[in-house]
């Protein structure tokens, strides 16, 4: 389902203020937290009903999202333009899902410069109009950072990588270490910036075996935890070596365990096998031998 920039100017509307700090505290189910709202640029298509929006505070510091929510009919409905007498302009029905009083809390303002390292231009980044179309990958980054999912700021992706949209993230990883005995160095700040590159892309932490999200499972308890999985071990290598984003993967604890249990060591492809063949008694087990229903005992 698509998503959209809505625009509030404060300048142009100063009351609005007031109205959605008041609403901004009530519950997602509440009434109240449907309005209309002018459709800006886009006045002569309807939105696909269901389609997401994203509030974005205008003009006046600082700048950005400041809630989001559903378009609920998408049909474009006319009326009066909001600030300009005598002139028509387009509306839609909306429902406020997370909404922040931009006013009392100035600091909770999404800025949407850390899409401009993220790759996206200036559409995207910096929106002109209302009604502009905002590509999957980038709503979900919106999202996750508005709900606080720890996707990456502008200055954690700078300070990674001023080039991050040609340049892929890597730390060296492997080194050997004498302490009581030889241990492999292992990069926690690489599991960070991995952890992070998911959530910006997906909005989740999802198990890339059996899909499982903690934050899904268990709420605030599981927001954002999430192992990290290496596709080549680590006790294979025999000197240092550097270790890029793309050779992690993101699974869950009892994944992860499965992966390392037994010899050789399970790819994630055929692990996934071994959960999708155990999710059917009817389907081959992991050797390909068709199952046999075990008898009854009492």
């Amino acid at each position: 389902m698509p998503s959209f920039y809505f625009l509030w100017n404060p300048t142009k509307r100063p009351d609005l203020s007031e109205k959605l700090g008041k609403i901004s505290g009530l519950l997602p189910d509440d009434k109240r937290l449907r309005k209309y709202w002018s459709t800006g640029s886009r006045t002569a298509k309807n939105f696909p009903s269901g389609s997401r929006f994203f509030l974005v505070r205008t003009k006046i510091e600082p700048h950005g999202v400041i809630g989001y929510g559903t378009i609920l009919t998408g049909k474009l409905l006319p009326g009066a333009h909001p600030w300009k007498d005598g002139k028509k302009a387009a509306y839609v029905k909306i429902n406020f899902e997370n909404l922040i009083d931009s006013q009392k809390n100035p600091e909770k303002v999404l800025s949407l410069e850390f899409l401009e390292t993220a790759g996206f231009k200036l559409k995207v980044s910096k929106p002109q109009g209302g009604g502009t179309e905002i590509p999957d990958e980038a709503a979900a980054q919106i999202k996750a950072r508005f709900d606080g999912l720890l996707a990456p700021t502008i200055e954690e992706l700078l300070e990674l990588d001023p080039q991050l949209e040609t340049k892929e993230l890597a730390a060296p990883e492997g080194r050997t270490q004498i302490k009581e005995h030889l241990v492999r160095e292992r990069n926690r700040a690489l599991v960070k910036k991995k952890k992070r590159a998911v959530l910006s892309t997906t909005g989740g932490l999802a198990c890339e075996v059996c899909t499982l999200d903690f934050l899904q499972r268990y709420g605030e308890l599981g927001r954002g935890f999430a192992e990290c999985h290496h596709l080549t071990p680590l006790i294979l290598l025999d000197k240092a070596s550097e270790t890029k984003l793309k050779d992690l993967a993101i699974v869950c604890a009892n994944c992860h365990r499965m992966l390392h249990r037994g010899e050789p060591w399970k790819t994630i492809t055929r692990l996934k096998d071994i959960v999708s063949a155990n999710k059917n008694p009817m389907l081959s087990d992991v050797a390909g031998k068709p199952r046999r229903r075990q008898p009854c005992r009492n």
